[in-house]
């Protein structure tokens, strides 16, 4: 087996940390029945970089990506969600259709025996419960794009222009911001508070990582949107509105699929004590603000590290 390390990802960076995720969830995808599962950690090397445990090399892991990216294309979760807007106008590839679109659209991925990953991936979009305020299908936690953008437009851009360059400079080179390309705006590095900048933000032109950005929407494919009465979770987000808070584990174990799903699961990090840390093998709790623009554009704030809970001492 060997240890490829993803030196380009900072765990400190949700799209980074998401893009990991997505590594893992790439290779197990294409992983065949006579390879050993896929694990995933993370060392610290002056920063929290993550790392993969497989057969692979660097060469391989890039050659699996483009075959993930190859078949997610042709996933009827990816292409079935292109509704008209408000029932009759041009044709959309976001997150927002009508309800009832929406629960046809997860009700057709069963009838046709969709694989436990295409449902997977539905799931990260939205519920076929919760309604924003003008009734559409409120999505994911994540859905940072407004206006004019559209989150699978998005994603459609990324699929047809990602080379293996591009996967090579996200996992291994370093994020150069060369390109501009659409984005989710999950990059908390590309954070652009006016009142922290010298100039107006809205008029630079912002550098991206593409395969940063395809990757972490691989990653958001494990963390499945859950109805709550008439709302919806979405796993590491809390709070709700223009108040969520989004927080993830770092580890140093090498672990495997259900083992980081469980940890993914977990309802409260912050809240954990120092013994509960250990026994779940969590080193590191990170979060970040979600801020939300006037206009309901999302991006994340710098993130900090969640302290550990202090130990309540009785007498």
């Amino acid at each position: 087996m060997n240890t490829v390390e993803l030196s380009a990802l900072d765990g400190t960076n949700p799209q980074a940390w998401l893009a990991a995720l997505g590594l893992f969830v790439t290779l197990e995808a294409t992983r065949t029945p006579s390879e050993p599962p896929i694990r995933l950690g993370w060392r610290y090397r002056g920063r929290w970089l993550p790392f993969v445990v497989t057969d692979l090399d660097e060469t391989a892991v890039i050659a699996r990506v483009r075959r993930d990216l190859e078949a997610v294309v042709r996933d009827p979760a990816f292409i079935g969600l292109r509704y008209a807007k408000g029932g009759k106008g041009p044709i959309q590839r976001d997150l927002k259709p009508p309800p009832g679109f929406f629960s046809g659209y997860l009700c057709g991925l069963i009838n046709v025996g969709a694989s436990t990953a295409s449902l997977r991936l539905a799931a990260s979009f939205a519920t076929d419960v919760a309604v924003d305020g003008k009734g559409n299908t409120k999505p994911t936690a994540l859905h940072f794009t407004a206006g004019q953008q559209q989150f699978m437009a998005i994603a459609d851009e990324l699929a047809a222009k990602l080379d293996d360059d591009d996967v090579h400079r996200a996992l291994f080179t370093g994020w150069t911001y060369e390109r501009a390309t659409k984005t989710f705006g999950w990059d908390a590095s590309s954070y652009r508070d006016y009142a922290l900048r010298a100039d107006d933000p809205g008029s630079a032109r912002k550098g991206t990582v593409p395969g940063a950005d395809w990757l972490a929407l691989r990653g958001v494919s494990l963390l499945a949107c859950a109805p709550h009465g008439t709302s919806i979770l979405t796993p590491l987000c809390h709070g709700s509105g223009n108040s969520i808070t989004m927080r993830w584990p770092l580890w140093e174990h090498p672990l495997l699929e259900p083992e980081i799903t469980s940890l993914i699961s977990l309802a409260e990090m912050a809240s954990l004590s120092p013994f509960q840390r250990r026994s779940r093998g969590i080193t590191v709790v990170l979060e970040s603000a979600v801020v939300r623009s006037d206009q309901g554009y999302g991006s994340f704030a710098p993130p900090s590290m969640v302290q550990l809970r202090k130990p309540i001492c009785t007498t």
